[in-house]
C-alpha cells in the first residue's frame, strides 16, 4: 500500500503492507493511517493512497506493478478503541486499523482473503510466517520489489498487554536477521493450517520493534529486542462487527488447530 498523507501538500511518507480479510476490507497497522510525527490519521479523501491486491511485483519508486489484479484507492478506514495509544497503559492498546474498499472485489486463485483466528487462542511456541515488500538488506536501500516471506517463532514470553505478543528476532544460518523491516508495517503474521497447505490464519499485525534494516541494529525499547505484533484474536468481535455491517464475504471459520 502507498503511504503518506493524501490531500496534504507535503510529499513525504513511506510504505505499508496489509492483508485482505474480506472482499472489501484490508487490515493493517493504525500508524499506517498517518504521517510520521502526526497524531491523527490523514485525510484520505482524494484516493491517492492505493492498494495493490494480488500482486507479487511492485516497484514503489514508480508505483508500478505488472501483475496486480486490483489497483484501488483507499479512502475509508476504521480502527478499534485505544488504537495508536502505544505509550499509555490501556490493556487493549493496539496498532490496528482496517481499510474499507469502495466496492467489493471478486475472489480468484490469486485473490482470496486470509482466515481470521479463533478467539483468545494462543500461538505461543508455534512457527508462523511474515510477509511483505519491506526492506530486506542492511543499510539504507529501497524496499523490495517482490513479495518476501520469513518463518518466525512465536514467543512464549507474555506481554503485560493481552493485545500484544512477540516473535523472536534472531539470525539465520547465514547470519542474516529474520524480522520484518521498514515497509512491512501492518503486514500479517500467518499461521498455516495443518490440513490445508493453501490456508492460513491471521494471528498478528506488525506493530514494531525488532531489527532495523536501515540502521543495521536492534531497535531500542523493544522487549528483549523482539518484534511486537497486535494480537488479532483479541479484536475479533470488533472486526466481525465491522465486516457484518457491510455484509462482507470472508474466509470460512473452520480451523484444524
Amino acid at each position: 500500500m502507498a503511504h503518506g498523507c493524501p490531500g496534504q501538500s507535503e510529499s513525504g511518507g513511506g510504505l505499508c503492507t496489509g492483508a485482505l480479510i474480506s472482499d472489501r476490507h484490508i487490515i493493517t497497522a493504525y500508524h499506517c493511517l498517518h504521517k510520521s510525527g502526526q497524531a491523527k490519521p490523514c485525510d484520505h479523501s482524494n484516493g491517492k493512497r492505493r492498494a495493490y491486491i494480488g500482486a507479487h511485483y511492485v516497484d514503489f519508486t514508480t508505483n508500478g506493478t505488472n501483475d496486480a489484479r486490483y489497483d484501488l484507492p483507499l479512502k475509508k478506514y476504521a480502527f478499534p478503541p485505544n488504537a495508536g495509544k502505544l505509550n499509555e497503559k490501556h490493556k487493549d492498546r493496539n496498532d490496528l486499523a482496517v481499510y474499507k474498499l469502495d466496492k467489493p472485489i471478486k475472489f480468484s486463485e490469486k485473490v482470496y482473503p486470509i482466515c481470521l483466528p479463533k478467539k483468545k487462542k494462543s500461538y505461543a511456541g508455534k512457527k508462523a510466517i511474515a510477509a511483505g515488500w519491506g526492506d530486506y538488506r542492511r543499510g539504507n536501500f529501497k524496499n523490495s520489489k517482490v513479495l518476501r516471506s520469513v518463518e518466525l517463532d512465536v514467543m512464549k514470553a507474555k506481554s503485560i498487554y493481552d493485545s500484544i505478543f512477540f516473535t523472536k528476532t534472531e539470525k539465520n544460518e547465514e547470519g542474516q536477521w529474520k524480522d520484518p523491516c521498514s515497509g512491512d508495517s501492518g503486514g500479517p503474521l500467518m499461521y498455516p493450517d495443518k490440513n490445508n497447505e493453501d490456508r492460513y490464519s491471521l494471528i498478528g499485525v506488525v506493530y514494531g520493534g525488532g531489527y532495523s534494516c536501515d540502521g543495521n541494529k536492534l531497535m531500542r525499547g523493544a522487549k528483549n529486542n523482539d518484534q511486537k505484533w497486535t494480537k488479532v484474536s483479541e479484536f475479533l468481535d470488533w472486526i466481525e462487527d465491522l465486516l457484518e455491517e457491510d455484509d462482507a464475504d470472508m474466509c470460512a471459520y473452520d480451523h484444524s488447530d
